[in-house]
């Protein structure tokens, strides 16, 4: 997989779920960092125009909605 040239951040796990729906050729992805280690998923998402789009997934660490406004 080439490196990702989209991301997608989510804050409710419901959106998450979604998109990951959307997603193939899923792969996790751990990033070592200050403050705890950060979870990512790498995927593709189909084009409407041929091949398809790198994506990358990740959800806020906070749970709610109000991390999301």
């Amino acid at each position: 997989m080439t490196r990702p040239a989209v991301g997608i951040i989510v804050a409710l796990a419901e959106e998450y779920d979604a998109v990951r729906l959307m997603l193939s050729n899923e792969k996790q992805h751990r990033a070592d960092g200050p403050g705890g280690s950060r979870e990512y998923l790498l995927g593709e998402i189909a084009s409407t125009r041929k091949g398809a789009h790198q994506v990358v997934l990740a959800q806020t660490m906070a749970m709610g909605n109000n991390s999301a406004a």
